[in-house]
């Protein structure tokens, strides 16, 4: 059985709701000795705290992303910044190819809906419950900072989330790979 896989274009993403959205801009397109294509990139709003990194093959094919987001701005499982959370779960999403977007809108829609244990969060109607499996679980874990990492695989794909540090700065990284 051949897997049902598609690459998201670079090209394709640039024209995107999320490229749109968060005023993404490429600052700086470095070549691989590989011949692979690394392009750095930063949000409209809060770029002290956000960078992105594609990497394109010659097709224009994104095989790799990193949101790398500080941990600071992101919060915790006390506060959780909702903007943080918006970013997150549109990037986990955009970077979905399409056959696999449907296997990915559970994890999208509880990490948009999480929030941290002392935020003030105000109802117009009772939310839906929804079932949370483990592996979700673990996601919202290492998102609020209760667990350094986790990897979320799909067949082909795979996001890594973890909590690292560089240079005494705590990130929340979120890493997407295919492997064929």
């Amino acid at each position: 059985m051949v897997p049902l896989y598609k690459y998201i274009k670079y090209s394709e993403l640039k024209e995107s709701d999320f490229w749109e959205f968060f005023g993404l801009n490429e600052l700086e397109s470095r070549e691989t000795d590989n011949g692979l294509s690394v392009k750095m990139i930063k949000t409209g709003g809060f770029q002290e705290y956000i960078d992105i990194e594609f990497y394109v093959n010659k097709s224009d094919e994104i095989f790799r992303a990193i949101l790398k987001l500080k941990r600071l701005w992101v919060g915790d499982y006390k506060n959780l910044n909702p903007f943080a959370k918006d970013i997150i779960k549109s990037f986990v999403y955009a970077i979905t190819p399409n056959e696999y977007k449907q296997n990915v809108e559970n994890l999208v829609n509880i990490l948009f809906r999480i929030h941290g244990s002392e935020d003030k969060v105000i109802y117009i109607r009772k939310p839906d419950t929804i079932k949370i499996d483990s592996r979700i679980q673990d996601v919202i874990n290492v998102v609020l900072g209760l667990k350094d990492s986790f990897i979320y695989e799909l067949n082909s794909l795979r996001f890594v989330f973890r909590n690292q540090i560089e240079n005494d700065i705590s990130f929340l990284l979120i890493l997407f790979e295919t492997s064929k």
